[in-house]
């Protein structure tokens, strides 16, 4: 390390300071006896002049810019000079190289798994990432610090080791555990990593990985003692900061919590790489890996797939319960939900968002009545990675199964937000709210889906508060500014403003199904419900001639039927297509509009 004679014998004194309490109580006595300073009882110990102590002690010091020492008080009861915690025991052992008297305190990195299908979805960032530590660590640039950020279980520390690896740096991870397998303090570690920093000072390929820093850092701020000195919060902040422009090794930042980091800290990062959970082309990929052997059907891993928050490490941990409960009653398929289900109960997460009519029968875009081929709308949203959509047309005609849908084409998460949601009674809320919610949808990079969008794009000619026109301004400028993919559902197209129409690159008007369209629905109902005389013919071309008279039916009126046919649990011996073609009927005459005629099986 360099000590010179003073420091080696400094160390000793406080080795045995730290080891022996008789010592300590010794030196206390001592002082207080004799009314002497910490820095001229260790003078007089060592035979060394009151200077030469302090000047040893002193910040700029191989001691205490090590970590190895911190200065708390010249004048406080105790010595005031703390050894790092556990040093003492380990000075004091058998051990006899400075690799296992250090390992308490950082250790070499691990190899990355070799599976890294869970980042693939960031190789740039990676690549740019191992690119940045490749050109500092050759040419010994001072102060690189990356930060990797994000959710837990997504794969930070991985990314870590990867990069290491594969631009050959020999990575050292800070311990967040102590020699018992105890949590280490957040003061301990903060000198830890100092102690990495200095002994790796002079080596070109080095790294230094740390993780968990959010105690880290708040510790900094709060003790104010990152800098060896027990100082004002301000004081411990500026030497925090200087910590992160004046490293001489190139260092890997990990934190789940980064809202709680100062901005002051923040800004000071050469790299900020979030990780956040993966996309669902890789979530699906995940999950096919994780249960194979399992026998999950590819619905099942499709459907669920659509977890947002799901992360590699749940994934994991899921298919580990269900091999543990292989041979219990319950499938794996099963087993696997619940256990996801209450892991996402358990971390606030919330449910699925799951179109009403896409567990009932299997969603199509065939089953779309619209003016505009809406394939060539889903292309070019989907291509550009941005774009404006208003989607209008009466209830249950597939609006929002068009946006899962585009969002599923798009790999990106869907954010649906209702009015519901958004419209709040007081002054400003609402405005709030709104652009929270693309601030949130721009941040997770997610398809948005303003449903009821009438409620928020009022025609201003008709507002009767001056907040109707507040809010109907707000949403017009979050719009404009909007760099992701919006859709904006509406029954009420004649109710929306028309500065908001021009918002909109693509307008959808989505219709009732068409005579095609329902014997086509129709078939496929009787196909899942299985009524007793589904092989009748006669039966079967009667129902469909009573469908055909339905015009105005939507996708959302045959899944209202196989729903209410599932919460009777009418078994199939029990229903009949008659009973189906009625059901349709009674969906059909409560439409505005529907008219008097009757129609149906007498």
């Amino acid at each position: 390390m360099g000590l010179n004679d003073t420091e080696c014998e400094i160390l000793e004194f406080l080795t045995i300071y730290a080891s022996h309490y008789s010592f300590e109580k010794l030196l206390s006595e001592v002082r207080e006896s004799c009314d002497l300073a910490s820095a001229e009882i260790v003078a007089l110990a060592l035979n060394r002049t009151t200077g030469e102590i302090q000047n040893a002690l002193s910040h700029g010091e191989t001691l205490v810019r090590s970590g190895l020492v911190t200065v708390s008080s010249y004048n406080s009861r105790d010595l005031g000079f703390d050894l790092l915690d556990s040093l003492a025991s380990q000075l004091l052992g058998t051990l006899n190289s400075p690799d296992r008297i250090f390992a308490g305190f950082f250790r070499d990195a691990p190899v990355p798994e070799e599976n890294q299908l869970a980042l693939s979805h960031l190789e740039p960032d990676i690549e740019r990432v191992k690119a940045l530590l490749l050109q500092a660590a050759g040419d010994g640039v001072q102060g690189v610090n990356i930060l990797l950020y994000g959710p837990p279980g997504t794969g930070k520390t991985q990314i870590a080791r990867r990069v290491a690896y594969e631009a050959e740096l020999h990575a050292r991870e800070v311990n967040h555990e102590d020699d018992n397998g105890s949590p280490m303090e957040p003061h301990r570690r903060q000198r830890a990593y100092q102690l990495c920093q200095y002994l790796l000072r002079r080596t070109k390929d080095a790294l230094i990985v740390f993780d968990e820093i959010e105690d880290v850092f708040d510790a900094s701020s709060d003790a104010a003692q990152f800098g060896g000195h027990h100082r004002s919060k301000n004081r411990g902040k500026a030497w925090t900061n200087q910590m992160l422009e004046e490293n001489p090794v190139p260092a890997i930042w990990i934190t789940n919590h980064w809202d709680q980091l100062d901005p002051a800290y923040l800004r000071r990062f050469d790299y900020a790489l979030e990780v956040g959970h993966p996309p669902r082309s890789v979530r699906r990929a995940l999950l096919a890996r994780a249960c194979e052997g399992l026998g999950v059907t590819e619905g099942w891993l499709d459907y669920t797939a659509g977890r947002d928050a799901l992360t590699p490490a749940e994934i994991s941990r899921a298919a580990r319960v269900a091999r543990l409960l292989r041979n219990g009653p319950d499938a794996p398929e099963l087993v696997m939900a619940n256990h996801l289900d209450q892991q996402a109960e358990l971390q606030g997460r919330p449910p699925m968002i799951t179109p009403r009519g896409l567990d009932a029968l299997d969603y199509g875009l065939e089953y779309l009545n619209t003016d505009t081929p809406v394939e060539a709308v889903i292309q070019d949203l989907v291509a550009g990675g941005q774009g404006t959509l208003l989607a209008y047309g009466p209830p249950g005609t597939g609006k929002t199964a068009l946006a899962h849908h585009l969002a599923e084409h798009a790999d990106r998460p869907l954010r649906k937000r209702t009015a519901s949601e958004l419209i709040s009674p007081y002054v400003g809320v609402t405005e709030k709210n709104l652009a929270q919610a693309f601030r949130e949808t721009r941040k997770e990079g997610a398809v948005l889906l303003l449903d009821e969008a009438d409620s928020f794009l009022t025609a201003r000619s008709r507002a009767r508060q001056t907040w109707e026109m507040t809010q109907t301004n707000e949403l017009l400028v979050q719009i404009e500014a909007f760099d992701g993919i919006l859709i904006c559902a509406t029954n009420c197209l004649e109710a929306l403003d028309p500065a908001a129409l021009r918002r909109f690159d693509h307008k959808l008007e989505l219709r009732p199904l068409d005579h095609q369209q329902r014997a086509q629905l129709f078939d496929q109902l009787v196909s899942r419900l299985q009524p007793s005389d589904a092989d009748d013919r006669a039966a079967l071309d009667t129902a469909h001639a009573i469908v055909r008279q339905l015009d105005g039916l939507t996708p959302g009126d045959f899944a209202t039927v196989v729903r209410s046919q599932s919460l009777r649990g009418t078994p199939s011996a029990g229903l009949t297509l008659q009973a189906l073609a009625n059901a349709l009927v009674a969906e059909h005459r409560i439409k505005p509009g529907a008219g008097a005629r009757r129609a149906g099986f007498a």
